[in-house]
């Protein structure tokens, strides 16, 4: 039976009232060697008057093109190609799969609207804008919540991680003439201006002025934070045993790292 034939057999099976049988069809479908046949076949069904295959069709239509984004995600965060608030929604996404990119970035929108209202001339100003729209730092004990790498949880008032915080403050000032930039300090990462002075997220927004020392420390550039992101997620979901993220986010991560899959991964990752 060639791959055509066999997809073909799958179809015709999927309409089955055991779920659990159609489940594993389902399954099998999304395995697939050859994709492309199994997106041709699909299209030429999505409006069958059968409803119950109906919604299965469109079920795996929904899986595919998540997938298709997650690996079109992971390709970008590996050669650099999408921007930094971008990636950071993508990446929320993938965590949140019920939210949706146009609530974040309405979210993003309110944030900008009240950032130039309040017009912050210097770092200072920064902090105070911070503190005033209630963006605070996650403690050292709730580094591995997801929620504090997902930027619309931070957006909605949620605590943040020092490099989320940092991202954002980063993005309200993407197209201004002085950008600031994201460093890394040891093992924490701050905002530094033109002028070399750092904002730190991660001390109640303190500010140290610049010296030979801050201007030395590393800059962070824009696919780095996005895969760091991508990694800390990655790393609660296999700490809480969320192996339904860990594959969402492992297989962006992978396909950043150059992997067509998760089987470099120790049991039972990689069976998943």
């Amino acid at each position: 039976m060639n791959d055509a034939e066999k997809i073909r057999s799958l179809l015709e099976l999927l309409d089955s009232d055991n779920e659990q049988s159609a489940g594993y069809i389902m399954a099998e479908l999304l395995q697939s060697a050859r994709p492309d046949l199994v997106n041709q076949m699909l299209c030429d069904l999505q409006e069958t008057p059968n409803r119950k295959l109906r919604k299965r069709i469109h079920q795996l239509q929904s899986a595919i093109g998540a997938r298709y984004l997650r690996y079109m995600l992971g390709q970008s965060l590996r050669d650099g190609s999408i921007p930094l608030l971008d990636g950071a929604i993508r990446l929320h996404l993938c965590w949140f799969d019920n939210d949706t990119f146009d609530n974040v970035a309405v979210q993003w929108n309110e944030l900008c609207s009240a950032f130039m209202d309040a017009a912050p001339g210097d770092l200072r100003e920064f902090a105070a804008f911070m503190v005033a729209q209630n963006f605070r730092c996650t403690d050292g004990r709730d580094d591995l919540e997801p929620e504090s790498y997902c930027i619309g949880c931070v957006l909605d008032h949620m605590p943040g991680s020092d490099l989320m915080l940092s991202l954002i403050v980063s993005q309200l000032t993407a197209y201004s003439e002085e950008p600031l930039q994201i460093v890394r300090r040891g093992l924490d990462f701050a905002v530094r201006d033109v002028d070399g002075n750092l904002l730190l997220p991660g001390e109640y927004w303190r500010v140290i002025p610049g010296d030979d020392y801050t201007r030395s420390l590393p800059e962070v550039y824009d696919a780095s934070v996005l895969r760091m992101i991508a990694a800390m997620l990655f790393q609660a979901a296999v700490s809480s045993d969320g192996f339904r993220y860990m594959y969402t986010i492992g297989t962006a991560l992978a396909a950043a790292l150059g992997k067509d899959d998760l089987k470099f991964l120790p049991y039972p990752y990689n069976n998943r």
